[in-house]
């Protein structure tokens, strides 16, 4: 038995570096520095529709220019693309991949949980990465609603309607005896903003990962531009094992440190 993950959050701008991660681009290999070049072979791009095969800011681009209806102007710093991955816990994934039948039913129950909650036009990316520790889905979808309005608030949602979501896929996914897992129903456990604390998260990192420890500690955070510091974290997320930490009280981590260190990402 093994749980879902079902991971969702917003994207600003024009998604050049979610692009980059995603499509492997030649060039940026610092945005997908822990993926296995041996293994990329095993990647798979989907094409559900016709803006899965242009590039990601194109793709968002194009998407919003045929499906927005609404009558006023985007806001500069709308809310373009959400990003989501979909996977398992690791033991579990590899399980489920060893077997061709289970492998493939599980990335059919995923493409079609992500059509029926976001609208199969409104998916620009789909990948499957076969390249990091964990095999999982990579998936980008423009927050059109269904009258046409561009809403991140309305298609996220809030809290209740993430854990909606997460339970949505779950049932997708309950033959492969993936679950949901158990809610924490006390209250969150007190975040630290101690540096060494946040750090205590870094001595989890797999041995392959152990080499970048030096740079990850010693980083000076105030000479890093915007663009670095987001690299930096999304890195940092990726290359951290926090079996012990949900995504949730993870990213809340995240949150309370960058304010408390003033990251002003």
């Amino acid at each position: 038995m093994g749980k879902i993950v079902f991971n969702i959050r917003k994207n600003k701008g024009n998604a050049g570096g979610v692009g980059a991660h995603i499509d492997r681009v030649p060039g940026m290999e610092h945005m997908f520095s822990n993926a296995d070049e041996n293994r990329r072979h095993l990647n798979r791009k989907f094409t559900p529709n016709k803006y899965c095969q242009l590039p990601l800011t194109e793709a968002i681009k194009q998407r919003i220019a045929e499906g927005y209806t609404g009558r006023r102007k985007l806001r500069s710093d709308a809310v373009k693309s959400l990003g989501i991955v979909l996977s398992g816990s690791h033991k579990h994934m590899h399980k489920i991949f060893s077997n061709e039948k289970a492998r493939n039913y599980w990335l059919s129950k995923s493409f079609e949980f992500l059509a029926e909650e976001f609208g199969r036009e409104n998916i620009v990316r789909l990948d499957l990465h076969m390249d990091e520790r964990t095999p999982h889905i990579h998936a980008v979808v423009v927050p059109l609603t269904s009258d046409g309005r561009l809403s991140a608030r309305e298609v996220m949602g809030n809290k209740a309607n993430i854990k909606r979501l997460r339970q949505a896929y779950a049932e997708k996914m309950q033959k492969l005896q993936l679950h949901y897992g158990v809610e924490n129903e006390g209250k969150s456990p007190r975040l630290s903003s101690k540096l060494s604390d946040f750090y205590n998260l870094v001595e989890n990192f797999n041995a392959e990962y152990q080499k970048r420890k030096k740079t990850l500690k010693t980083a000076n955070f105030s000479k890093f531009t915007p663009r670095e510091k987001t690299a930096f974290l999304t890195e940092l997320q990726k290359s951290v094992q926090i079996e012990n930490l949900t995504s949730e009280i993870f990213a809340e981590y995240l949150k309370n440190f960058e304010r408390k260190k003033g990251l002003g990402i």
